[in-house]
């Protein structure tokens, strides 16, 4: 049954006896759901089970309702709480020793408790019991009776539990708290798990407990971590000793919340230099690498330049050598979410090309484009039309193009070898330069280089 209402009104969402019927000889454990997403967002729903008759001798059956759970989805990855562990000492797992019986919903007052003392081996007789169990601290078998003593034994110890991924934990559970409450104190323990080996244990919590049953929440946030193991152990202690004027403490239903983080942090690289051209940069470029991580938060970040050794990124950096460079890296964060390995790439070219005037050679006398030999009176003399060659070379990003200019008269080439065809009519002889100068695809220039000539004709 359903309510929207906090109770007003009851639908039926299902009839256990008619989609179940009755199995021959006993009963049939069966697991069954219902989607509750018609009532999501209401925070007035109830949940109930309901039982009835029909039998007019009165023949009652019995029925039984165990783990129950409410489970939500729709969140964002990652952020919704779950359960890692859980026990409402209902359905038999024996960490712990089930003591008496005791309603699962803490709807009725507990009952049970003994009131005189029993024989060996006895317990409180079910009738004076109500529906469940619970773990009971106060009464134990010694020396023949049920008798009243500390809980110095660590009975109620969980097995070890794993914060895998947990970046926030907390641990639930009910008590019942008996007066005299003065004398009564529950401590709450935790010890890490280390290679398997436990650890000391710590007592972080001593809870005051209230009169009656009521829900107390713990914060175990110091103790998760990617690696983190632990055990959780109850201890009741009592400075009263009477064997029934102290009635001690009850506790149910614990269990462990984790607020898991299941995404990896996501890193992004920056960029930044001189540009160039064609994508290349003309000078050193700093990387700078940013994680984030909105759960856990970021706990490193490594990266490596070339294929060459991870280090952990604790800042920008730079690399400044000519080439073609990839930059990997990834980010871990709090709870050991590794990151898949990313990389970015970049071209770095800081170094301008060269050249070299090939022709005209200093010092050599040439007609129509051809070499006679060289001036003994030294100097280079050009008679008529001639073709100016040149070489360049760059080792990073290559050659573009090589720019020719004689006294204001320009041209380029861009192929090798790097030439172009001059001839100006001069009358009478006139001095020129020729200046030679290369660039690359990056678009470094480099230095010019020179050579002065006379012509005519």
């Amino acid at each position: 049954m359903v309510s929207p209402d906090n109770g007003t009104t009851w639908m039926q969402i299902d009839n256990l006896y008619e989609s179940a019927p009755p199995y021959p000889g006993g009963y049939l454990p069966a697991e069954v759901s219902y989607d509750l997403t018609p009532y999501a967002g209401n925070s007035e729903v109830k949940i109930a089970f309901w039982r009835w008759t029909g039998d007019p001798n009165n023949n009652l059956g019995i029925w039984f309702v165990d783990d129950v759970e409410v489970i939500g989805g729709g969140y964002t990855p990652g952020s919704e709480i779950r359960w890692i562990f859980n026990d409402d000492f209902e359905h038999g797992w024996k960490w712990c020793t089930p003591h008496a019986p005791k309603d699962l919903w803490h709807v009725q007052e507990a009952s049970g408790e003994p009131q005189v003392p029993y024989g060996p081996g006895e317990r409180p007789p079910y009738s004076e019991a109500v529906n469940g169990s619970q773990f009971w601290s106060d009464e134990k078998l010694h020396e023949g009776h049920w008798t009243y003593m500390d809980l110095m034994d660590n009975l109620l110890i969980s097995p070890e539990l794993s914060l895998y991924q947990a970046y926030a934990a907390q641990l639930v559970f009910w008590a019942y708290g008996i007066t005299p409450a003065d004398y009564d104190s529950l401590f709450v323990s935790v010890r890490r798990i280390v290679d398997g080996v436990p650890q000391e244990w710590e007592t972080p919590f001593i809870v005051d407990l209230a009169p009656g049953w009521n829900e107390y929440r713990l914060d175990l946030n110091p103790w998760v971590g990617p690696d983190s193991v632990i055990q959780i152990a109850f201890r009741f202690i009592s400075d009263y000793y009477n064997t029934f004027g102290a009635l001690g403490v009850k506790v149910d239903d614990i269990k462990l919340d984790i607020k898991p983080d299941e995404v990896a942090p996501v890193t992004t690289c920056s960029l930044s230099g001189q540009m160039g051209n064609e994508g290349w940069y003309t000078g050193a470029v700093t990387v700078d690498l940013t994680a984030t991580d909105d759960l856990s938060g970021v706990y490193q970040t490594w990266y490596r330049v070339d294929g060459g050794s991870w280090t952990l990124y604790d800042g920008r950096f730079k690399v400044s050598t000519d080439g073609e460079h990839t930059v990997e890296y990834y980010s871990i964060d709090n709870v050991g979410n590794v990151e898949t390995v990313k990389s970015c790439s970049f071209k770095i070219d800081a170094t301008a090309p060269t050249a070299s005037i090939t022709t005209p050679q200093e010092g050599y006398i040439y007609i129509m484009g051809r070499q006679l030999f060289k001036n003994p009176l030294g100097g280079t003399i050009i008679i008529g039309g001639i073709t100016f060659e040149a070489t360049a070379s760059d080792a990073t990003s290559g050659v573009d193009y090589v720019h020719f200019s004689v006294d204001g008269m320009d041209y380029d080439d861009e192929s090798s070898p790097y030439s172009v065809y001059w001839h100006k009519f001069d009358f009478l002889p006139k001095t020129y330069t020729l200046t030679v100068t290369p660039y690359d695809i990056a678009g470094n220039s480099g230095s010019g280089v020179s050579i002065d000539f006379k012509h005519w004709l």
